[in-house]
């Protein structure tokens, strides 16, 4: 019982096999990675309002001083940027 080589049909169909799974691959990490830019900007709007009522509150609350108090914070996150 000898078993015959595989034919180039063989070959070629299993080639599109592995092509199209690829291609599926890819569209499922195309897919996914736009999922995660969408959830990114909108982490960062929301990010953004927080910062907002932050600084309305401080400013309600500590008056001109809270602008001091936003350029100390500010300061501290750069100065914490620059050991990263």
């Amino acid at each position: 019982m000898s078993e015959q080589a595989p034919s180039t049909a063989d070959f070629l169909a299993r080639i599109a096999l592995l092509e199209a799974a690829v291609s599926a691959r890819d569209i499922t990490i195309a897919e996914r990675d736009e999922q995660l830019r969408r959830e990114r900007a909108e982490a960062a709007l929301r990010i953004q309002r927080l910062q907002l009522r932050i600084d309305r509150f401080n400013r309600k609350a500590f008056g001109r001083s809270s602008e001091k108090l936003a350029r100390c914070c500010s300061n501290m996150q750069a100065i914490r940027g620059q050991f990263r």
